[in-house]
């Protein structure tokens, strides 16, 4: 949930946050070697998440 639209939109509301959780991108070690193919899809998904956190480990 980022901004509670759709539950605003849906009638609903939040009682109790259970937990936060966070995606994941894992990339095997072939990939990785191969800059090429996957940068662009990272940095396509940094594009989306904006300001929120990242990390690369």
């Amino acid at each position: 949930m980022e901004t509670g639209s759709t539950l605003v939109a849906n009638g609903l509301e939040v009682y109790e946050d259970i937990c936060r959780i966070s995606a994941r991108l894992i990339v095997n070690k072939a990939a990785l070697k191969n800059h090429a193919a996957v940068l662009p899809f990272i940095q396509t998904l940094e594009g989306l998440v904006g300001d929120r956190e990242v990390a690369f480990k």
